[in-house]
């Protein structure tokens, strides 16, 4: 343990622990593995009137503190401290999308008052402890404002280093596309930047003791190049929607051989009758048969999947029990699918029962009825993705998954998360393999069935470097998840 400042002492501790200290009582700002309890004590403190927690993340409360010691946290850590709340967060269904906490507790707190707020005020020892919502690591997170022997002290958990970047921003996925902890982490270092701060009090590396300005600048650029290039994988192309024959809403054919049902669905229609279905949801498979029926086809005799998400894989058991349809799959996605519960993995839908019919080998190509398809390793929204490339109707088609989309519809990407186990690199990757092989026609998941564009795809290689580069400028290598 070290001093900062007369009263103001921070021990590294799994994070940094902070204390303010007056006589024979401290005041904690989180509580790591809890080591600093005995520091204090060789320092005369017998007292430890309270801990004012920043988030709700393992590292910042890792073991229970002893009986009698109040725990404070804001409203809405509730869910992510509380014995039910940690207990419930614990028992996620497989198919949950990615968590709102990637660094829970392994247990609740015995007793926490979570009940701190912008509008409620806390005094210790006659002081008022000012709190500002900083979220981003957790939508729950805070700084507390202290005014103390004439500095404002900022203790502000993992808003912001003292580098300029954020400690492990992958903690601003909140889900697994959008910008939305990434926005909310750019409000609070914009809120921090219009308070008179003479020193940020971070949770992990150095604490910053002076220009703290200087430091919120820098990482509110940082993150704005981010959010930026988060939101827009292709900026500015120019790419065609193809929208075919359209039976229903959510029924229609692209070419005579090959049709759109559901949310995600691609049939691939055979000479005998016979049809292929990929990435078909549950509840879809009930209404199938009517499809088949109005296309004049007279079964489905095998099903696949571009992925593991429960919106694209859901229904191949049941295509199985109940349509008889053999099931072909990538060895790696049958890996997940069929032993959902080894992959720490968001929206997974239930195991499959057996395994499939056939395993289909990344970059061979397989015959079905009188179309040859090759399965593509291709990375990208997750890293077990795949696409198929065939010939229908005399043109070259892709069926392409949640990678990539027109420029319009989620800024061109079903997106690039840790959680995903997802990678920069990766899409660059897949890009080039649609380049070399040059589609006609992509069918994405979603809906989204557009015409090949080049330059769409060189764009995408290029915002892949852009894309890194400000991942490590932000504070952590684009690797697949921690």
């Amino acid at each position: 343990m070290r001093m900062l400042l007369p009263g103001v002492a921070v021990l590294s501790d799994g994070c940094n622990v902070y204390a303010l200290i007056e006589g024979t009582h401290a005041l904690l700002f989180d509580f790591g593995q809890g080591k600093i309890l005995s520091h204090l004590r060789r320092h005369g403190v017998r007292t430890i009137d309270a801990i004012l927690l920043t988030h709700p993340h393992a590292d910042q409360i890792a073991v229970r503190p002893p009986p009698g010691i109040p725990v404070y946290a804001s409203a809405e850590a509730e869910s992510h401290l509380t014995l039910r709340g940690v207990r419930a967060f614990s028992k996620r269904p497989p198919a949950s999308p990615v968590p709102e906490n990637y660094l829970p507790l392994p247990r609740g707190l015995l007793s926490v008052h979570c009940e701190l707020s912008p509008g409620r005020e806390f005094f210790w020892r006659g002081r008022l402890i000012r709190l500002i919502p900083t979220p981003g690591h957790t939508k729950a997170a805070v700084t507390f404002l202290v005014e103390w022997n004439g500095c404002i002290l900022a203790f502000c958990g993992d808003a912001v280093l003292a580098s300029g970047r954020l400690w492990q921003p992958h903690h601003l996925e909140w889900d697994h596309w959008s910008t939305g902890g990434g926005r909310a982490a750019l409000w609070g270092i914009e809120r921090l930047q219009g308070l008179a701060i003479d020193a940020l009090l971070s949770s992990h590396g150095e604490a910053e003791l002076c220009a703290p300005q200087r430091v919120l600048g820098a990482a509110r650029k940082k993150l704005q190049r981010w959010i930026g290039l988060r939101e827009n994988i292709a900026a500015g192309s120019r790419v065609q929607w193809l929208a075919g024959k359209r039976h229903t809403e959510s029924f229609s054919s692209i070419l005579p051989h090959l049709h759109r049902f559901g949310a995600n669905g691609i049939i691939l229609a055979a000479e005998n009758g016979e049809a292929l279905v990929w990435d078909l949801m549950l509840e879809e498979v009930k209404r199938l048969p009517g499809v088949l029926k109005e296309l004049g086809l007279r079964r489905v005799d095998a099903a696949s999947a571009t992925h593991y998400h429960d919106d694209h894989a859901g229904g191949l058991e049941t295509l199985r029990a109940r349509l008889g349809a053999k099931i072909l799959l990538p060895t790696g996605l049958a890996a997940i699918l069929t032993e959902p519960e080894r992959f720490d993995l968001p929206f997974r839908p239930d195991r499959l029962t057996q395994p499939p019919e056939k395993y289909l080998r990344r970059n061979r190509v397989w015959r079905w009825n009188e179309y040859a398809i090759q399965t593509w390793f291709f990375p990208g929204q997750t890293k077990q993705h795949y696409a198929f490339a065939l010939e229908v109707d005399g043109l070259r088609v892709l069926l392409s998954g949640d990678n990539f989309f027109p420029p319009d519809r989620w800024g061109g990407s079903g997106g690039c998360s840790h959680y995903n186990q997802s990678r920069p690199e990766h899409f660059a990757n897949s890009a080039r393999q649609v380049l070399a092989w040059k589609p006609d026609i992509l069918c994405g998941g979603h809906q989204a069935t557009f015409a090949y564009s080049a330059s769409y795809f060189q764009k995408v290689i290029a915002w892949a470097k852009a894309y890194e580069d400000a991942c490590r400028e932000l504070g952590y290598p684009p690797t697949t998840r921690p």
